[in-house]
């Protein structure tokens, strides 16, 4: 009897477990789900210019996935970004004027991961410096690229294997630009720290440190930019003078024949794999895109870089 009763508080128990654990996996289930649905999506802009003898849609691919990061995971990549920029100070004894050398925009923070991209055009066309090794993606940057997939705003064929993390600091520009197509599409950009705009046009005007085009897609923190097909290849794209301090990390997977010697992918980012919901595409973002975008004048800023192996940092001082 006594064995039976045993028996009897071992099988209570362990039921009471299996309980617990039942009621973990439902409620991580509910938590995956509620974070997949609270993510909203806008996959359509319309942005007509003359190329050619055609009219084309130049931001045809464009997709905006919004409320993709929490404001905890906002707040640990933020540390973790702001930590990797007082690195810099290790290595200011070190300038370097060309390899790495990112070479956009007018005075914000440089670092890259996976690859070096060189974009020194002075003396060589802007590339992957393939005799470069790099410097292995962060996990906490690993777990954003997973989240990416699993969210539906990243397809598995295209897994991220680089990563550059801009930090913009007030009157700081990008310049347009057209990603390099040692890259594959699509291209991923994250915003984080405060609200910015990305101006998109085939032709955009830069006039001193002013910069103008056709059409401007407002970036809410926490929110991901895909840019493929026209809005990766046809339409340049740039950020104006910022108003505040803000980190926008670019997510791009090397194309294969371009990977730098000795190039490993990430264990945890193999076999990667998109959840299995279906996104509700049909929800209408409540915001405006900006036709054309002005931008008001950049404070004066010129760069310097420094590079620790293949890491990039470059830092921005008044001009004189």
């Amino acid at each position: 009897m006594l064995n039976i009763f045993y028996f009897f508080c071992f099988w209570l128990l362990r039921d009471e477990e299996c309980t617990n654990n039942q009621q973990q996996e439902c409620d991580q289930e509910n938590r995956v789900y509620n974070e997949f649905m609270n993510v909203r999506r806008k996959k359509k802009f319309v942005c007509k210019e003359k190329i050619g003898k055609e009219i084309v849609n130049v931001v045809d691919g464009l997709e905006l996935h919004t409320n993709v990061f929490s404001p905890s995971e906002q707040n640990k990549i933020v540390n973790f970004v702001h930590q990797l920029e007082k690195q810099e100070q290790a290595i200011k004894k070190r300038p370097v004027a060309d390899p790495c050398n990112h070479g956009k925009g007018k005075g914000r923070v440089s670092i890259q991961f996976g690859c070096c991209y060189d974009n020194a055009p002075e003396e060589n066309p802007p590339r992957i410096r393939r005799d470069i090794p790099a410097n292995p993606i962060p996990s906490i940057l690993q777990d954003m690229i997973r989240k990416l997939v699993e969210l539906h705003v990243v397809p598995p064929s295209c897994v991220p294997d680089s990563c550059v993390i801009q930090i913009f600091h007030v009157g700081d520009i990008m310049l347009p630009h057209i990603d390099n197509d040692d890259f594959a599409r699509p291209i991923s950009i994250v915003s984080l720290l405060s609200e910015c705009d990305i101006g998109f046009g085939s032709n955009i005007i830069k006039q001193g440190s002013d910069l103008s085009g056709p059409i401007a897609v407002p970036l809410p923190v926490g929110s991901v930019l895909v840019l493929k097909r026209n809005a990766a290849d046809v339409a340049k794209h740039c950020v104006p003078a910022v108003q505040s301090e803000m980190i926008l990390i670019i997510f791009r997977k090397i194309k294969e024949w371009n990977r730098p010697h000795g190039f490993v992918v990430e264990p945890n980012l193999r076999r990667l794999a998109p959840l299995s919901y279906e996104s509700d595409d049909s929800y209408v973002l409540p915001f405006d895109v900006k036709t054309p975008f002005p931008t008001p004048p950049a404070t004066g800023y010129k760069r310097k870089a420094w590079c620790l192996g293949p890491r990039l940092f470059e830092r921005s001082t008044k001009r004189s």
